[in-house]
This record gives structure tokens, sequence and C-alpha cells, in this order.
């Protein structure tokens, strides 16, 4: 097994603690509990792996393998996931809506490779690109983002399944927070941390206010002109995600749910539907 495999996992050394990070779940929060809040609030910072190892929380990859397998048998471990779906449109938000990206000015390899992959799809699915007039950058609007990850042919962190960022399958965790339930799991976190909730950031404790069973019935109405074939493949693409943290979604009826009275998940009890 190579060190790689453990790329999205850090360890905090004096709390004993290997958190595996997930974009767009909380990650910053969770980050800044580790570092005691002693690092400033900037994102950038906190997710600045030279700045986090300087109080003591280094990227788990850069261990010797055996030191890894010591740590992840010694250390606390977890994880926070949210609704797949849920996730996917908040990568949206976050990344592409109201702007235009992939530009026809750019140098990067990666935007030239997207970029091309994008317009053979287009032409593939008949699909017109809205374009910008001056850069010919394209809008990544939210039907096109979510055909392009269905292809599986498009992989970022920001919407990689969990399994595999966190191998939750071979990689036996001690809690598994979820985003729906957040205000009642990080407590729990908060404990074996040592911090103060008062400490916890305020703009990011605020992030999932809304994240309740409620909250995601709307993703019927933000899927609901989303072809059916488009929908299933997107649920095979993630039917492990769904499957070993207890999310569910109905195609027919574009209905979100997952088993909101359960805050918290045992890993124990998740790999009973392990992949």
């Amino acid at each position: 097994m190579r060190t790689s495999y453990f790329a999205r996992m850090v360890a905090d050394e004096k709390k004993k603690i290997i958190y595996c990070r997930l974009a767009k779940v909380g990650t910053t929060t969770f980050l800044a509990i580790l570092a005691n809040n002693t690092l400033t609030q900037d994102k950038r910072t906190l997710h600045d792996m030279d700045a986090l190892a300087e109080v003591g929380v280094r990227p788990l990859d850069q261990f010797p393998l055996p030191e890894i397998e010591h740590r992840l048998g010694d250390y606390w471990k977890f994880l926070a996931v949210r609704h797949p779906f849920d996730r996917l449109h908040s990568a949206w938000l976050d990344l592409f809506a109201h702007r235009f990206s992939c530009k026809k000015t750019s140098s990067d390899p990666t935007a030239d490779r997207i970029r091309s992959l994008i317009e053979s799809l287009a032409r593939r699915w008949n699909m017109t690109l809205d374009r910008d007039s001056e850069t010919r950058g394209i809008n990544i609007t939210w039907p096109l983002f979510v055909r392009l990850v269905a292809t599986n042919a498009w992989h970022n962190l920001h919407w990689l399944p969990y399994t595999q960022q966190c191998h939750p399958c071979h990689i036996k965790y001690n809690y598994i927070l979820k985003f729906e339930t957040f205000e009642d799991d990080i407590p729990f976190v908060i404990s074996k941390s040592a911090v103060r909730l008062a400490n916890v950031p305020k703009n990011n404790q605020r992030q999932p206010e809304m994240r309740t069973s409620e909250k995601l019935s709307s993703l019927r109405t933000i899927y609901e002109d989303i072809p059916v074939g488009v929908m299933e493949n997107l649920l095979s693409l993630y039917k492990n995600d769904f499957a070993l943290f207890g999310y569910r979604w109905d195609v027919a009826g574009g209905y979100g749910s997952c088993a909101i009275n359960l805050p918290g998940l045992s890993v124990t009890g998740a790999q009973e539907s392990c992949c």
C-alpha cells in the first residue's frame, strides 16, 4: 500500500487524532479545531499544510508506512459526510455558479484538458455551450455540471466519492459525523480535541444551520430538471457513499433522505454495508 493512499488524512500529533478531509463538509471548521485556533481564521492558512505542521497537524502521507500503520492503530479517527447530492450542488455553487471557467486564454494544462472534454461531450449531447464573448470561457451551468460529473470523466476532490478519499471500508474510524446533524455531533469531536465550544469559528459553525431532513427535501427542486438517466449514473457513481452512510435517493420522486435520527455513525455499524 502506498503512502499516497492516505493523502486526505491529517494527524494531530499532540491530541493523537486523525481526521480525513472531505471538501464541502466543514473541513475548515475541523482544521481550526485541530489547530486550537492558533492559526488565523483565513481559509488559506487553515488549509496550508506547512502552517498546520507548525502546530503539530501533519498530512498522514508524510510519514513512512510503518509509522502510518502505528498511528492508524493508536489514534482516534474521524471524518464528516453529508448527502452526496447536497454536497455536489454545494460544490457547483462554490466553484462555478455565476462565473465563466475553462477560458481559451488559459495556459493551465488541466484547464485545457477539461475544456476539451466539455467541448467533446457537448458535441456528443448536441448541447450548445454558453460562452463569454471575450474570453470564450465556458459557463459551467448546473445541468452541464451534473452531466459532466455523471460521466465520471471529470475528477475533483470537491465531488470525488467519500469512499475513494477516506477508504472507510479499510480504515476503522471511531466516529463519523453527519453534516445534517452537525450541531449534535460536533461537541463529541470538540471534547476529544480539548477545545472550548466558544472557540469554534463562528463563520464555519453557522454553515450547516439549515442542514436538516427538511432541508434535504429541497433537493427535489434542485434536481427536478436533471434527466432520469443522468440521475441513475450519479447514483451509480456514489452508490457506495449512499449505502455506507445511510443516505437515500428516490429517482422517480427526486427525494433525498438520510438516517437523520442517528447523529454520528459508528463505523462498525456502517461497515456492514461496506463495498
